[in-house]
This record gives C-alpha cells, structure tokens and sequence, in this order.
C-alpha cells in the first residue's frame, strides 16, 4: 500500500513493516503528541520488534535529533517515502531510514545522513517488555522491570538478543530501558510500565555517515 509519497505499508511474509512521511509542528495541546517516530517492524513469529507510538517533549522517541546551538530539532519538518526508503526533513539537515527484509528471518534497517558534513543521532524505538530477559553475545542476562539498564556495544560484545530476535550494536550505538512516554490521560502525564520501551541511539557523524542494523528472528 502507497500513500503518495508520505506513507508506504508493506508485507512481505513474514515481515510486515510501515514508513510514513507524515509531519505536522508541534502544539502546545496535551492531547497533540509530537510526530517523531516514523518506522515500524512487526514480524508473524514474534509481533512488534521496531515502533511504539510517539510521546511529547521527549526527544528519546524520536528517530533523529540534530543539535543547533542551544536546542536540539528533533521534530522534522517534511517526510518523503519511495518504496522502502524514508528521508526525513530536520530544518536544513536530512536523515534517511531503509527497510530491507532479507528473509524469512532477517530483516536490514540502514540510516545515513544525507550531508555527511553534519551530525545526529539516530534513534530506533524497541518495543521490550518489563517482566523478561535479553542476554547479550557476551554472555549477559539483564532482567528487563522499571529499573532504569544500559547495554553498550562495547560491553554486548557484538548483539542483544531478546524475546525470540535479536539486533547487532554497531560501535558507539546503546540500548536504554525503559523510556516512559508522555501519557495525556494520566494526571501526572506519566505513563505505565507496560507503555514504556527501549531506545536503541547511534551516532552518526562525518566519520560514520551511515550505519546499518541487521534483526534475526530465531
């Protein structure tokens, strides 16, 4: 399914995966979230592996943040999508997103910097659940509760594997959770553990310019 250029749903079995292009500027309304999170995964095995929504105020969920001397832009302007490519439109800087399914049990996401000359990082919102585990290629095992983690590539030792799939770290690139989203139905806008999700960021700079993420469903 295509929507012009703004959007675009695809499945090819087992993968089912959405890109959309679909801006609009932030608002002062508690009920208007933020438009920043413009990939989602899902897979027949497994259900949601990327994607989760979007928040408010936070810039954590969303796909790229670029600084500008005193703020960060984080809230893109315009979004273009062809075929399974994203670019996104931060001020004068751009992103871009691909989804490429590879098989039955792997899928590749690469994000670049259109201007190598610039700098962001990159975000991808993990869709984990309180109450499980992950390990990592290292040998690691981190129960997964409102207690704030970290894994680092450095310390995973290559991937982190979670309820069934598993993701590379590429260098510099780490995974948090949880990130709580801004809920406008709780008085103190916070939301439950169970809305929370994990925020895998990378940077991405004149020295690497792109990066690429592979999942493998086991």
């Amino acid at each position: 399914l295509n929507s012009g250029s703004q959007a675009a749903v695809r499945r090819k079995a087992p993968w089912f995966y959405a890109l959309s292009g679909f801006t609009a500027p932030t608002t002062r309304n508690r009920w208007g979230l933020d438009r920043q999170n413009f990939v989602s995964v899902w897979h027949e095995g497994v259900g949601l592996i990327i994607g989760g929504g979007n928040s408010k105020g936070q810039s954590e969920w969303s796909n790229f943040i670029f600084p500008r001397p005193g703020r960060l832009a984080y809230i893109p302007n315009s979004g273009e999508v062809r075929e399974n490519h994203l670019v996104l439109s931060y001020e004068d800087k751009k992103a871009s997103l691909e989804v490429s399914p590879e098989s039955k049990s792997e899928l590749k996401i690469k994000a670049a910097l259109l201007d190598p000359a610039s700098a962001a990082t990159g975000q991808l919102l993990l869709h984990l659940k309180a109450g499980t585990t992950c390990k990592t290629a290292a040998g690691g095992v981190l129960s997964l509760s409102d207690r704030s983690i970290e894994i680092r590539a450095e310390d995973a030792g290559g991937w982190v594997e979670f309820e069934g799939w598993r993701i590379n770290l590429p260098a510099g690139s780490k995974i948090n959770f949880p990130s709580y989203p801004f809920d406008p139905e709780q008085r103190d806008t916070r939301a439950l553990l169970s809305q929370a999700r994990g925020i895998l960021s990378y940077p991405l700079n004149s020295t690497v310019p792109k990066t690429e993420f592979t999942i493998t469903v086991l």
